[in-house]
């Protein structure tokens, strides 16, 4: 039995957005069973327009996904999280990662998502994820072959082994356990710190491409 069929998952994802349709599509083509929900109808008619899959993977309301799911993925906005973490009632046993976005800067965003999750829901499985992939090109100069693709962090070592095993189905190489909740705030910092230097790289690399025309 291979390692897909033998890991497969109810996995419910939240978002209507380039995250959540990539973890869907990868997750499904993985071997997992996948729910996907949206805040608002306008938002889920967005996001289905997305899929070729659509008898497939299952769409339905935020509480309906929750329900079915022995894994959630928060992949909204940061400011949606206390609303999804009402909605999705009592997720106590179940494992809650919260993807939401990291901003560039503190003054966008004041919310600690992972603790304002844990607080509504009483998870005591939930962990946040980082994802380096989109600012790798930039990054080579520093992390050259050990390039890490995703960060962790979060007490809960059930859902950082759960993570680690979805990350590989996702396609990431890398999964780096950057720590337990204590370490939160550091690594928000480490990835605004990312963010600004790719944008800044990126920037850099366009003016250069320009001058040599």
């Amino acid at each position: 039995m291979s390692y897909k069929v033998f890991a497969c998952m109810d996995i419910a994802i939240v978002g209507a957005n380039r995250t959540s349709i990539t973890f869907a599509e990868k997750l499904f083509e993985a071997g997992h069973h996948v729910f996907v929900s949206a805040i608002s109808k306008e938002e889920e008619k967005e996001i289905k327009s997305y899929f070729s899959y659509e008898d497939s993977i299952i769409f339905c309301s935020l509480e309906d996904a929750a329900l079915a799911a022995d894994i959630i993925i928060i992949a909204t906005d940061p400011s949606c999280i206390r609303e999804v973490a009402y909605r999705i009632d009592d997720v106590r046993d179940k494992i809650v990662i919260d993807a939401t976005e990291i901003l560039a800067a503190k003054s966008e965003s004041g919310i600690n998502t992972l603790n304002a999750a844990r607080a509504i829901t009483g998870s005591q499985h939930i962990v946040k994820c980082f994802s380096c992939k989109e600012y790798h090109s930039p990054l080579h100069a520093f992390y050259k072959d050990s390039l890490i693709d995703i960060f962790i962090a979060g007490d809960s070592k059930k859902a950082k082994a759960t993570v680690q095993l979805l990350a590989r189905d996702i396609g990431y190489t890398d999964c780096y356990d950057f720590g337990g909740n204590e370490t939160l705030p550091m690594l928000e910092d480490m990835a605004r710190c990312m963010i600004s230097f790719a944008k800044h790289t990126s920037a850099f690399d366009l003016d250069l491409k320009l001058l040599d025309k």
